[in-house]
């Protein structure tokens, strides 16, 4: 065993086996053995990889008792798992073009057309010819007919096809998937507001993949600039492929002008960017790796090494990072960072003080990475709408964080694709963290916390297709939805407890892992476990901030009523794509072109 050799134990499957012993498998290798509860400690010590010099000088061990794991199997080595990966089942690669750029919209127009326009500048600097999508979810016809005369006046100046899809374009859709024969009250779930919770990003999201069903679409969010630019100076050469929950990494700013001053811009085609990993087999962008190396497999768990063999694994969705502001209300003191990132925003009382106020930021990964995790934001997001994809939670906040979720239910081996370059989101308006935001956040999850709770439930089985997987998931969340209001809270309370103790368990480690940090730091964390700890046994502690301007005792049979219509909708979500198929190819667009004049 060589003295340079790293190794590393990866996810465990362990029972006690009684008499001071347990039997351990790992999901990595597939290796089992019965060991002594002092052995399994050790081989869980062994988190990350490191010589096993290294492991017996942490642990405090006998190098030979790291070399009998590794003669178990137990210890993986970082040259057989990079071997595992190139010596992957491999398809021929078929190249994947982005036909459109979607954007949706809610009465900003001036951010609107300076959205699109970027776009369209980016485009024509890269000789792209694409179409461009505008989904408008603006309830007065006033704004949506003045939106339309916008566009149709920079589709002229640029000659460039710009579709739209206001209400009356959804509503005439909406009929002729009726007349198809979809259930009505699906069709309005999926692209409407029938429950009236006025904030509708999924319906506009659901809007799109309908209306761009075969195709490859990069989505935007009208607030956002095409203007790309390399994740700090640590970006790197070659692919990661990660399992852990986020693999990206944060820089923090304490104001928009410092963040944008911080980064080294590019000129280069979005849609090439993109390109480069979407629809593509996971072992076929090991090109991006061209020596071993440069492939970062220190996150990569049992079941996407197995995927990436088997060729199952497969790019349906890449995401750029952020750059300005952060998407989310989150105090930086709550995120999970990794040791980086977190050394960065609390290196500093003073910097932290400033930072902690301000939502400015850098977000992404410094080389390609390729993740079977859920973690999704869709500021600049590219999708894979060729084959069946999941709809996203049409109402509320966090569509996107649920469609992560979703992708790994719903088609087996459907990964992420994260790109080291980010993309500018400048909102019109400036934005910053409450004061009072910590204790917000300790007192109640979020409604699509309470939607990811019923999802992570569901437990697909190997082999089956997206098709079966999205009706299987739809008839689960049914049931679900269908418990006594008790046992539905019930319910809801376990799956809730269980992620949010993972995330105190983790920031409690970076409390005991950062001594010399900012005390200010250290009191925010503190006072955000002991707010959670408070607020877990309060009645109303489910009850999430979105759905608190109602009465109280509406807010769990909204909610229930919310799971029951997504479950009905996934279960007829893979014919509503076929028939809007098959709409389109008879010319009957949910997104009809503009016309000049």
């Amino acid at each position: 065993m060589s003295s340079a050799e790293r190794y590393r134990s990866g996810d465990l499957i362990s029972q006690p086996a009684g008499q001071g012993h347990v039997l351990v498998q790992s999901a990595l290798t597939g290796a089992a053995a019965l060991l002594t509860t002092q052995k399994a400690a050790l081989l869980r010590a062994c988190r990350f990889f490191e010589s096993l010099d290294g492991h017996a000088k942490a642990t405090r061990t006998k190098r030979a008792d790291l070399e009998s794991l590794v003669r178990h199997g137990l210890l993986a080595s970082e040259t057989a798992l990079r071997q595992r990966c190139f010596g992957a089942v491999q398809h021929p690669v078929t190249p994947q073009t982005i036909s459109t750029i979607a954007v949706i919209t809610r009465e900003r127009i001036r951010s609107l057309q300076r959205c699109l326009e970027s776009y369209i500048e980016n485009s024509e600097r890269a000789d792209r010819r694409v179409e461009y999508l505008v989904v408008d979810t603006a309830p007065e016809a006033e704004t949506r007919d003045r939106t339309r005369e916008m566009l149709r006046a920079v589709g002229t100046r640029h000659d460039v096809a710009v579709r739209y899809a206001g209400l009356e374009e959804r509503q005439r859709f909406g009929n002729a998937l009726a007349r198809a024969g979809l259930p009505r009250p699906a069709i309005d779930f999926a692209l409407f507001d029938p429950e009236g919770c006025d904030l509708v990003y999924g319906a506009a999201r659901n809007t799109i993949l309908l209306a761009t069903v075969g195709q490859s679409v990069l989505c935007a969010d009208d607030d956002t600039v095409c203007s790309l630019a390399e994740v700090t100076e640590s970006s790197t050469e070659g692919l990661a492929l990660s399992s852990q929950n986020d693999p990206t990494s944060v820089w923090f700013f304490p104001d928009h002008e410092a963040a944008v001053a911080r980064v080294r811009h590019l000129d280069r085609s979005v849609l090439a960017v993109h390109e480069e990993l979407l629809g593509r087999d996971v072992a076929s962008c090991l090109e991006f790796a061209p020596a071993p190396e440069l492939l970062g497999v220190d996150d990569t768990d049992g079941a996407f090494l197995r995927g990436v063999e088997s060729g199952r694994a497969h790019v349906a969705v890449t995401s750029t990072g952020m750059l300005g502001d952060a998407g989310s209300a989150m105090p930086p003191a709550i995120r999970l960072l990794d040791a980086e990132s977190r050394q960065r925003l609390v290196a500093s009382e003073a910097g932290y003080r400033t930072l902690a106020r301000s939502r400015q930021l850098q977000r992404g990964v410094i080389r390609h990475t390729i993740s079977s995790n859920p973690y999704l934001m869709m500021t600049g997001t590219a999708i894979d709408n060729r084959a069946i994809l999941p709809p996203f939670f049409p109402v509320l906040r966090g569509e996107d964080t649920i469609f992560g979720f979703m992708l790994g239910a719903c088609v087996e081996g459907a990964s992420i694709g994260h790109l080291p370059f980010s993309l500018l989101h400048t909102p019109t308006e400036l934005r910053q963290v409450a004061p009072d935001a910590i204790d917000e956040f300790a007192r109640h999850p979020s409604s699509f916390e309470l939607v990811i709770a019923c999802v992570q439930s569901f437990s697909p089985l190997a082999g089956t297709s997206p098709t079966e997987r999205t009706h299987a998931l739809g008839r689960q969340l049914g049931a679900i939805a269908s418990l006594a209001p008790a046992d539905f809270v019930e319910f809801l309370r376990l799956w809730v407890w269980r992620v949010k103790a993972l995330a105190m368990e983790r920031l409690t480690n970076d409390l005991e892992m950062s001594s010399e940090a900012s005390a200010s730091w250290r009191q925010d964390v503190q006072r955000y476990l002991e707010g959670l700890r408070r607020s877990f046994a309060t009645d109303d502690y489910l009850v999430p901030p979105d759905l608190k301007t109602r009465a109280a005792g509406d807010a769990f049979p909204i909610m229930q009523r919310l799971i029951a219509r997504f479950g009905e909708l996934l279960q007829c979500w893979p014919a509503m794509l076929d028939a809007a198929r098959k709409l389109a190819d008879s010319d009957e667009e949910l997104a009809p072109p503009l016309r000049a004049g």
